[in-house]
């Protein structure tokens, strides 16, 4: 039966589902922009025969706190906290577009924490691509992402320019997932990523951003060919 609960990390009240038999290998879901651990609910379906799955929900979204301070680093540092709370180890960490930059900080800071790595549609930020591309489109952005203009600003503002050198640093086996040419990301980003990453590789699911939820099907067979191969 699919748990619905709350977790207090940095502060912060997060609520999560977590489904599946407790002990077996753990699988953490992270929602991107606007969406919510719900969000995740046929691909935990999936999943929850033979992993223990978590997806919370990130401050600022649904049912979760609203602190008014957003960035990379406190999402990332959110999921952190949310890991070493709930005593998880070895862990397939998958996160969608901003969820997936949460997910590979969190790879940087804690490579023995994860077995395996999935980047759905990460938009890993450099500085110039931010400005070039969102600052000028900013009512696109927020449509895409389903949130304010200001938060969109705060990750912009908030963009690290060593991001792209520091993929070098995780060291475990990643998927970076692209959506292809309706996706509104440089697909080029996709296998860029997979390159920077020392055991990286790339996939490409032609059906935009939302890959997990317009194509669960074709998103579970290239996550499991990764996760159980």
């Amino acid at each position: 039966m699919r748990q619905q609960s709350t977790v207090n990390v940095n502060g912060l009240t997060l609520t999560f589902q977590a489904d599946g038999p407790i002990g077996a290998p753990v699988v953490l879901l992270v929602h991107g922009h606007g969406g919510s651990g719900a969000d995740w609910d046929v691909v935990m379906d999936d999943l929850k025969a033979d992993h223990r799955v978590y997806a919370p929900t990130l401050r600022g979204h649904e049912g979760s706190d609203w602190p008014g301070e957003y960035s990379f680093e406190l999402y990332g540092s959110d999921i952190e906290r949310f890991v070493e709370t709930l005593g998880l180890s070895q862990v397939t960490l998958v996160g969608h577009s901003m969820g997936g930059i949460a997910a590979a900080l969190l790879a940087q800071r804690r490579p023995t924490w994860l077995t395996r790595l999935v980047l759905e549609e990460a938009p890993i930020p450099t500085p110039g691509w931010m400005r070039r591309e969102v600052i000028p489109r900013p009512d696109e952005a927020t449509n895409d992402w389903n949130h304010t203009e200001a938060v969109v600003r705060d990750f912009i503002n908030a963009a690290d320019p060593q991001s792209w050198d520091r993929l070098a640093d995780i060291a475990v086996p990643t998927l970076v997932i692209g959506g292809g040419a309706d996706s509104g990301f440089p697909q080029h980003n996709v296998v860029g990523v997979a390159e920077q990453v020392p055991d990286g590789r790339a996939a490409t699911i032609e059906v935009g951003h939302l890959v997990h939820d317009a194509a669960p099907e074709k998103f579970l067979k290239v996550l499991r060919d990764f996760i159980d191969g």
